[in-house]
């Protein structure tokens, strides 16, 4: 199988269950147009992601990431807070599926050999992960639905800061592979 397969496999699934998850997060603006945004990146660009220089993938990776920010709908300091949790709780989830790939494998996750030898582990880890997103961005977007229907949240700005920072911190650090 090649390698475009398997990110096909293991990667776009869970950038669909990332995307209806930030466009039901808050109120979107141009939900198709971010939809749009991923199935191009998704589509376009998996299947040849091991060949992309790494100024593209950040790009990609900033845009998938930060685009609901300015289409989500409301105060800014919840846009930011919204667009920075599911940063987090993606990379959160991540790194749990990393780490169990390499407690049932004993090699990195990049290693696309690793996949095509372990590939009930490699299928297993990839639905423990999207088991894993479904779960918490159902969490997320509950935790969102209270504050947006008590009317708290108006004041995040001040909030917001700290977790977009740390969530921009965490993306680029995957994406380049730290």
């Amino acid at each position: 199988m090649p390698d475009g397969m398997l990110d096909i496999i293991g990667v776009a699934p869970t950038q669909l269950i990332l995307g209806y998850a930030t466009t039901h997060l808050l109120p979107m603006r141009h939900a198709r147009l971010y939809w749009a945004v991923m199935l191009v990146i998704c589509v376009g660009l998996l299947p040849i992601r091991g060949l992309i220089p790494a100024p593209l993938r950040i790009l990609c990776s900033v845009t998938t990431f930060a685009l609901p920010a300015f289409l989500y709908e409301g105060p800014i300091g919840r846009r930011l807070l919204a667009t920075a949790s599911v940063v987090v709780c993606m990379m959160a989830v991540e790194v749990a599926s990393d780490a169990l790939w390499m407690v049932l494998t004993g090699t990195p996750i990049g290693d696309y050999d690793a996949a095509r030898a372990n590939m009930p582990e490699f299928l297993f880890m990839h639905l423990m992960c999207w088991v894993a997103l479904i779960a918490v961005f159902s969490a997320l977007k509950a935790l969102f639905g209270k504050l947006n229907s008590s009317g708290s949240g108006e004041g995040m700005l001040a909030y917001a800061g700290f977790p977009t920072v740390q969530s921009i911190f965490l993306m680029l650090m995957a994406t380049i592979g730290l």
